[in-house]
């Protein structure tokens, strides 16, 4: 008795297999770079030339862990995504996204102001612009006991050169709505942090965002990561 329809219909499932298998690569990939951060974005004051240098500067949100009217603790579930870590990482990646994209530029870090107090941005180069990020409110939702997601929205605000380092000119703002937490994708659970892959999807963002609203030129016509060495 021939074996050939055996080894017909071993083949056929091989190949059934090899495809599913496929599906889901192709799948988990998509979901994987999907991204996880959504920009809009307006011209408020127009330039009279594209700037050429912006500082970054980032005012700290802790989200302290909520129930008491004074607390310490930090957000476990943030602090799980890495979001405490968006600072440390701006000043590691920032300085050569710029640098790639043809602009000189720096990154501040400050700590949360206290309540009714502003930022004091004397300390930042006077003769620089500056990209004021601020993360303003987040919200949490729980799908089940795995998945978990925050969505916070950061304000950025771009502020004019200023020789006294105060009454600097709002010239463009955006807001970007980002999420952190986990997603599922063909029953694998993943979970999307503030790493490094995040900081430098935030940085392009807001450099192609200024860009196409005629803030800054970008020499490769959109946002570009330094070479690798």
């Amino acid at each position: 008795m021939s074996n050939a329809p055996v080894v017909i219909a071993w083949r056929a499932g091989l190949r059934c297999i090899a495809a599913l298998a496929t599906t889901i690569v192709v799948a988990l990939s998509f979901a994987a770079c999907e991204s996880t951060a959504r920009f809009s974005s307006r011209v408020v004051n127009k330039l009279a030339q594209e700037l050429k240098s912006i500082n970054l500067v980032l005012v700290e949100n802790d989200f302290r862990a909520p129930g008491l009217a004074v607390s310490d603790k930090r957000d476990e579930r943030l602090l799980n995504y890495g979001y405490f870590e968006l600072g440390r990482l701006l000043k590691d990646r920032a300085p050569a996204l710029l640098a790639a994209n043809g602009l000189r530029g720096a990154v501040r870090v400050f700590p949360q102001p206290k309540a009714g107090d502003a930022v004091d941005l004397g300390a930042v180069n006077p003769n620089d612009a500056i990209l004021l990020l601020q993360v303003k409110s987040g919200r949490e939702v729980k799908q089940n006991l795995a998945l978990h997601r925050s969505y916070l929205d950061m304000v950025t605000t771009l502020l004019d050169m200023s020789a006294t380092g105060s009454g600097r000119k709002t010239l463009w703002a955006s807001q970007v709505s980002f999420r952190l937490g986990a997603d599922e994708a063909m029953g694998v659970l993943l979970i999307h942090r503030v790493d490094a892959e995040f900081v430098d999807t935030l940085v392009i963002g807001l450099l192609n965002n200024m860009a196409a609203d005629g803030i800054i030129v970008l020499p490769q016509g959109k946002a570009v990561r330094p070479k690798a060495t």
